[in-house]
């Protein structure tokens, strides 16, 4: 269990991890259209198991041996998803999704921000 408000230690690997790597590519702007999109892509690559809200109950969640991240308890910033989304989270069931165009991934960034706290 974690504190409320503090990143439980897969996060805390995650962000030390990417902020080793270079710099993700430049954002796309945030556009209706965009985030249309990454509502969509949510629906086919995130959903299973982060949950329609991001709240870690997907119908996949309750299998895996580490739980997914809540996506919607924190207020997560699009370019910390997008190292998400890209690189995957080790040591967990979270892969990479490199496979994705990066505006695809940018997509899905930003709609998962808007699943924090207050939105």
């Amino acid at each position: 269990m974690t504190t409320p408000g503090l990143l439980p230690a897969s996060a805390l690997a995650l962000c030390l991890a990417l902020h080793a790597r270079a710099a993700p590519p430049a954002a796309p702007p945030s556009t209706p259209a965009l985030l249309e999109r990454g509502q969509a892509a949510y629906a086919s690559h995130c959903l299973r198991c982060h949950g329609p809200k991001g709240e870690a109950d997907g119908p996949l969640a309750a299998g895996l041996k580490v739980k997914p991240y809540n996506l919607a308890r924190y207020q997560l910033q699009a370019a910390f998803v997008f190292g998400a989304i890209t690189e995957g989270v080790p040591g967990t069931p979270m892969p990479s999704f490199a496979r994705l165009s990066a505006e695809e991934r940018w997509a899905i960034a930003y709609h998962v921000e808007g699943l924090g706290p207050g939105k």
